[in-house]
């Protein structure tokens, strides 16, 4: 099922979204992320109250789709090198849900005035570099093997992807 992008919308991510990020963001939707899931709701609280904290430096946004909660799209180190990201529940991956997402943070980060934005990909995750290359994204850094928190490694290259208005691959 494709998701009607007029239906799709962003929410800037608050306390409302804590049960759902706890819930869907799990090992399986992190296994090619740096990130690693909280174990606890209250984790899940404080670090959605930390990316509020940091709000000039920082973009998250809930994905929903009439009202039901499909994942995050974000913005980082916006003082210094703008970043995407992006998780999308399990039961959602393949329904272009995300591409459609992502076209709506590049048209924001386009509306911010950035000119580019990096997304890291580890290798392996197919679906995110399919969404990099077709909004425009450039290689600029072969892979590069990152330990995480939990003892995983990744081998993250990085996209440069253009955030001009023009480029609505996705839509």
């Amino acid at each position: 099922m494709r998701y009607d992008p007029s239906q799709l919308c962003l929410v800037p991510v608050g306390s409302q979204h804590t049960e759902d990020i706890f819930l869907y963001f799990t090992a399986e939707v992190a296994r090619y992320m740096e990130a690693v899931p909280p174990k606890s709701r209250a984790e899940t609280a404080k670090i959605i109250c930390r990316w509020q904290k940091a709000a000039k430096d920082n973009a998250v946004f809930a994905i929903e789709c009439l009202g039901s909660f499909l994942g995050l799209v974000s913005l980082h180190h916006l003082q210094t090198a703008p970043e995407a990201g992006l998780w999308l529940k399990r039961e959602v991956q393949g329904r272009r849900c995300g591409s459609q997402a992502f076209s709506a943070l590049l048209r924001y980060a386009d509306h911010l005035g950035i000119a580019a934005l990096r997304y890291p990909v580890d290798i392996r995750n197919t679906s995110s570099r399919r969404i990099a290359l077709s909004f425009g994204g450039k290689r600029i850094q072969a892979p590069q093997a990152v330990s995480t928190e939990d003892r995983r490694t990744l081998y993250l290259e990085v996209y440069l992807i253009p955030c001009s208005k023009y480029n609505t691959a996705a839509d």
